[in-house]
């Protein structure tokens, strides 16, 4: 055992454990129940990952080099969905965390909320159940510790009323803003946007300063590895890495199934372990339901394709899974505009961020772009066109409602948030760098357009009995004339920034979409070949009742069941206007409730 990671154990050690709990997959959701569960001295806890445990690797670690772990081996999963009908025949890359802290070690690390009345819809998946914005935001302030900075023009000093002081994520806001926010945000309000000081309060729209999971004291990554800081080195949580799950064993008690242990790989060789109490199953939305399957709980009609037995029947397995689809424009700057692609163009500024980084966790390589906007369904279409954009939402919607009653609940709260001006259906990041096709020595402004509360639906399913296969993953992407509308108008929304005269001070010429003046048919083409998701998934074992295609019961408990519950996104059953990681952590921790 390792004193520099010294929850992690042996293979024979983990075997010769007899866990209380058994959590599969140490990733942002994972390690915070580990780590809670562990705060009872009288059970053991056993968490087996695929992954490693990298604390102290500066590629996880570095905030300016957030983003770098996307599509490495060493911490990526790298999924890749099917070809998608409607984005010129292109699969889809899908990034998911592979160590433990998951997808929390290797995102941009945004860390925001959705607005309250997208979590007050929970409680109709779960009547009766408390999962509301009341109930949620207890555990969303228990999760952080925020550290108060000074406002910073444009923005002002944000309202932290609403935020926690003592949880083990460390939030916090840019200590330097790089040139061009100052013009980015004047141009937002002149495009009809207000600054919203105080978005974690339960209205989260507006231009926003958006916080970030970074440790300002030592200018470092905070996610979900660090729950396992305040876990006594000889405690009774025991890590096992390089596992990978593959089945849940699963035995008739009375009129349910009791989880009794655990089929993994590990070193090539297949093991099972026993678990007393419960298993936790925190895969994520992309490997939960997989594991499921090969559990033999889902869709018959899926399993039998394979020769597994059904043990539980649950048609919602793999099925409703959400993504924020998102398409990109990237202008060049003028000569002398100072971006964050300085980090990359001079040397001699690289040298001094490393060597100012090195010294005190300060500088450049401290810094993310924090510049986002939420904007209601008018920022985006006129009067008119809003109806046009309800008349799609209603014919899009219409027969999927009628055949399934959880989409029916979701459609209905969907269409309630195009109706209002209170919340988001729009999201926009703004970046001060190029992210694609850059040149050495130009800089950028890059932003992203996405799409909150998209109608299409997509599924994860198996697609072989290997359980080390990949599954099949179809997001169907665009699928319905309102998505498609409404990612035209979102990126007509985007193009409007050039027209402001604060970016017209900055910008050059835009380099993508290359053409001038862009017909709406060379929007459209823009689309099908450059929109992709913002690794924001979720809903593939959603919670709802099991009568109406949910997967689990409020307390996360798998229909059918004893003691198998599912803890991650995979559960929530409704994609929301936010980054979700802060609402993975509060759920994590909320649920707790009933595991203890």
């Amino acid at each position: 055992m390792s004193n520099d990671v010294p929850l992690v154990t042996t293979i024979d050690c983990f075997l010769e454990t007899e866990f209380d709990f058994l959590v599969l997959g140490g990733g942002s959701a994972g390690t915070v129940v580990a780590a809670r569960l562990a705060e009872n001295p009288a059970v053991k806890i056993g968490i087996l990952e695929a992954g490693n445990f990298l604390p102290h690797d500066p590629v996880i670690n570095t905030p300016g080099y957030a983003g770098m772990g996307i599509g490495n081996p060493s911490y990526d999963w790298r999924f890749l969905s099917i070809p998608q009908p409607n984005l010129s025949s292109r699969p889809v890359f899908i990034s998911r965390g592979k160590m433990i802290g998951g997808s929390g070690g290797i995102n941009l690390m945004a860390y925001g909320r959705a607005s309250k009345q997208e979590y007050d819809s929970l409680t109709d998946f779960s009547p009766q159940s408390g999962w509301n914005w009341n109930s949620l935001l207890p555990y969303l302030r228990k999760a952080e510790t925020f550290q108060t900075t000074e406002g910073h023009d444009p923005f002002p000093t944000a309202d932290l009323a609403c935020t926690g002081d003592s949880g083990p994520i460390s939030v916090s806001y840019n200590a330097i803003y790089p040139e061009p926010v100052k013009n980015i945000v004047q141009a937002l309000n002149s495009m009809g946007v207000s600054t919203n000081p105080d978005p974690l309060s339960g209205d989260a729209t507006g231009v926003v300063n958006y916080p970030f999971t970074i440790d300002r004291k030592r200018g470092v990554r905070s996610y979900s590895a660090d729950y396992l800081k305040k876990v006594p080195h000889h405690s009774n949580i025991s890590i096992l890495c390089g596992a990978q799950v593959t089945k849940v064993m699963l035995e008739p008690e009375g009129t349910e199934l009791k989880a009794t242990g655990v089929q993994f790989y590990f070193d090539s060789k297949l093991h099972t372990v026993g678990v007393k109490r419960e298993v936790i199953l925190s895969a994520g939305t992309i490997q939960t339901p997989q594991i499921l399957e090969l559990s033999g709980v889902g869709s018959p009609e899926v399993l039998s394709k394979f020769e597994i037995p059904t043990l539980i029947n649950l048609p919602g397995v793999g099925e409703n899974l959400q993504e924020h689809p998102y398409v990109r424009v990237q202008w060049k700057t003028k000569p002398g505009v100072k971006t964050l692609d300085l980090r990359r163009n001079d040397p001699s500024v690289t040298a001094e961020s490393r060597a100012q980084y090195e010294k005190d966790g300060t500088g450049l390589l401290s810094v993310q772009d924090s510049t986002m906007a939420f904007t209601p369904s008018p920022f985006i279409a006129d009067k008119s066109r809003h109806g046009e954009l309800v008349k799609l939402f209603d014919q899009a919607t219409k027969t999927a409602s009628e055949t399934s009653p959880l989409y029916g609940t979701q459609y209905e709260h969907q269409r309630s948030w195009l109706l209002d001006e209170r919340t988001a259906v729009a999201e926009f990041i703004v970046f001060s760098r190029g992210l694609v096709n850059t040149v050495p020595g130009e800089s950028y402004i890059t932003v992203l357009g996405g799409a909150m509360h998209p109608v299409s639906r997509g599924s994860i399913h198996i697609k072989s009995s290997d359980p080390l296969s990949p599954p099949e993953i179809d997001l169907r992407f665009l699928s319905n004339k309102y998505d498609q509308e409404l990612m035209l108008d979102i990126l007509k929304s985007v193009l409007k920034f050039e027209e402001q005269p604060s970016m017209q001070d900055i910008l050059d010429e835009r380099v993508v979409p290359e053409a001038k003046h862009p017909t709406e048919d060379d929007l459209r083409k823009h689309i099908r070949d450059f929109c992709n998701g913002g690794f924001h998934h979720m809903g593939t074992a959603a919670m709802s009742p099991r009568e109406h295609g949910g997967v689990v019961d409020s307390e996360l408990r798998v229909y059918g069941t004893k003691n198998l519950r599912v803890v991650d996104a995979s559960v929530i059953p409704l994609n929301m206007a936010t980054h979700p990681i802060s609402t993975v952590y509060a759920a994590a921790d909320m649920i707790l409730k009933s595991l203890k």
